[in-house]
């Protein structure tokens, strides 16, 4: 008996972030794939996730092991009618592992007939868009969409005149854009998700905000558990009710980064010209080409949370550091990311990992030199894994180091510019 095709089941996307995962979905559904986001994480996602590993996981592995089998278990899909995605990574990290011991456990726990979907990092993704034409495009579009639209809500949640108004227009904004990738009639259509866009980014200016000052927290770390609200304990919540604005790092940081390993990997194999590296160019050029088209429709609410233009500017900040042709992976874009948030004046860097990561252990280790070089930064590492007790007063703490090292700078100003007086007279 032949398993079911893809095309007859539902395809099951975590949530990293809910809103990107949510675009992602609907893009899937534009070119015909039954798809849905994971049920939202909860006590049973942890029950289910810890039932069946051993402890030595990281803990966002627990959580989407969790959230799939709550699919399976609880909400009563047979095996065969569903396909988890469940990308891989050939990085230094356990998460190139997880798509394997999930599937360990599927098939040890008598859902052997459940499908895993591991497109991967070593082709950049590439494996996205199979069997569909246009779809690993407007996979992109739909990250890049959501990436921005967060962007804009965390620059106007904190300062919101009317609680909760922010989140209620950024679903609107992320539910039209949704709407137009999910539409087979638009698909392929990158101006209909331009124009949704637009849409959204003028619903979350029409927010009526407070005119006040907050400090600048810069926000990085492993890619799952700084997106993934449940895993996290709604940091960035806790941040903005402490009185920060946080600058979150995008999903699509990743995705260019992996862009850039699948050029250094195709550039080792010393072929100066074959298909798969011309194929691999053009899908990278075009891809940073639709995103700058992207981003400009919030150059003006964006313009003071630049990205970088290219990977490689990023890497180069951090080269002093954890050399990117040495390391590899989420501890070298944080360490890259935290030099690049200094340039752009936040008052404070926290990165938000799973307990163990080993990129973040290494990240951390670089972290007191970057202090000292960048005139103090604060910078802390959170971990998580689900027992946090004192999350809350350890941000409070974090927030007086943020706002005192704001105050040493405005005075450091403040010297520059009465020397600078001095002199002119």
């Amino acid at each position: 008996m032949h398993p079911k095709p893809l095309s007859d089941r539902t395809v099951f996307i975590p949530r990293m972030p809910t809103a990107n995962s949510r675009a992602v979905a609907a893009a899937f559904r534009g070119h015909g794939i039954r798809a849905k986001i994971t049920p939202a994480s909860d006590s049973r996602t942890l029950e289910l996730g810890q039932a069946h590993s051993s402890g030595e996981e990281c803990y966002p592995e627990i959580i989407t092991l969790g959230d799939f089998l709550r699919v399976l278990v609880d909400d009563g899909f047979a095996p065969s009618d569903v396909a988890f995605l469940m990308p891989t990574s050939s990085g230094p990290c356990r998460f190139g592992q997880y798509a394997h011991y999930i599937r360990v456990v599927l098939d040890r726990n008598g859902f052997g007939d459940a499908l895993i979907i591991s497109p991967t990092s070593s082709d950049a993704y590439e494996g996205m868009g199979d069997g569909s034409k246009g779809l690993n495009r407007s996979t992109w579009w739909g990250i890049v969409s959501a990436d921005l639209l967060t962007a804009q809500l965390l620059r106007t949640r904190p300062y919101e005149m009317q609680r909760g108004k922010s989140d209620e227009c950024f679903e609107e904004a992320l539910s039209r854009v949704c709407a137009v990738l999910e539409n087979p009639a638009r698909t392929g259509e990158l101006s209909a998700v331009a124009d949704a866009l637009r849409w959204g980014r003028d619903r979350l200016r029409s927010v009526e905000k407070r005119d006040e000052t907050r400090p600048l927290i810069g926000v990085v770390g492993e890619i799952f558990c700084r997106n993934n609200e449940f895993t996290n304990m709604a940091f960035i919540r806790l941040l903005e009710g402490h009185g920060a604005e946080a600058w979150l790092t995008g999903l699509r940081e990743w995705i260019h980064y992996s862009n850039r390993e699948d050029e250094l990997r195709l550039r080792r194999k010393k072929s100066l010209v074959s298909p798969e590296r011309l194929r691999s160019r053009v899908r990278h050029w075009v891809q940073e080409g639709d995103a700058a088209k992207l981003e400009e429709i919030f150059s003006v609410d964006l313009r003071d949370r630049p990205e970088p233009t290219h990977m490689k500017d990023l890497l180069t900040l951090g080269e002093p550091y954890l050399p990117s042709d040495g390391a590899l992976g989420e501890m070298v874009l944080s360490v890259s990311r935290v030099v690049y948030l200094h340039h752009h004046g936040v008052s404070g860097v926290v990165d938000i990992s799973p307990f163990t990561c080993m990129n973040a252990i290494v990240a951390e280790a670089i972290y007191p030199t970057l202090t000292r070089d960048l005139d103090g930064l604060p910078i802390r590492t959170f971990y998580f894994d689900g027992t946090q007790g004192t999350l809350d007063r350890d941000i409070g703490v974090f927030l007086e180091l943020a706002r005192s090292y704001e105050r040493l700078r405005a005075l450091a100003g403040s010297t520059a510019e009465s020397a600078v007086g001095l002199v002119g007279t």
